[in-house]
């Protein structure tokens, strides 16, 4: 499963995923910010990483297979893009 996230405002991403070894890829302007994220046992969002350019990542291990999301948190340009593959390329 995969995340195919698209922002047009700043909010919580309405696709979340039960993630652990995953690939995420940020499209985003000059002056926006996403944040990934991953739910806590307690049911609390807590930020992995705040994405101000675009990039992307690996992210093997997170501690455990857990709920993730992205998060707009300043929207200025858009659309933002957010995506994850379960698959990370050797």
């Amino acid at each position: 499963m995969a995340i195919h996230q698209k922002f047009t405002s700043a909010t919580a991403g309405d696709q979340i995923e039960k993630l652990n070894k995953f690939a995420v890829s940020v499209t985003l302007g000059a002056s926006d910010v996403v944040e990934l994220q991953k739910q806590m046992p307690s049911g609390t969002w807590h930020t992995v990483k705040e994405y101000t350019a675009s990039e992307y990542d690996d992210y093997a291990v997170l501690g455990a297979v857990l709920p993730v999301r992205f998060e707009c948190t300043t929207f200025t340009n858009g659309p933002i893009v957010c995506e994850t593959a379960t698959s990370i390329p050797e």
